[in-house]
């Protein structure tokens, strides 16, 4: 099967036959595929910056954890390092804290 495109929960191979996308890309794509709003926001985000390291403090990262811990009734977040971290770093610092080399720094 060679998919030529997709939309919402359906895709379309090369001959035109359709499908049900029941694995979402793996969970990638659970927000349906050529989602407008999705779209829109990764568009508008890339006109403003596409990628920080997890070494800088992101404001994002830290307005997530509000309304995370605001509507999940949490008492703090802290992002999650990638695997290869876990070995040979101490844990991050909560979202909402800035990372500075090894150390924290309040925000």
């Amino acid at each position: 099967m060679a998919i030529a495109s997709g939309k919402g929960c359906e895709l379309v191979d090369l001959e035109g036959k359709r499908y049900l996308d029941f694995a979402a890309g793996i969970a990638t794509c659970t927000l349906g595929h050529a989602n407008e709003k999705l779209a829109e926001a990764v568009s508008s985000q890339m006109r403003n910056v596409n990628h920080v390291s997890n070494l800088y403090y992101i404001p994002q990262q830290g307005e997530l954890a509000k309304r995370l811990t605001d509507t999940c009734n949490l008492d703090k977040a802290r992002r999650a390092p990638p695997a290869a971290q876990t070995l040979d770093r101490p844990a991050p610092p909560p979202l909402g804290m800035a990372e500075t080399g090894w150390g924290c720094l309040s925000i």
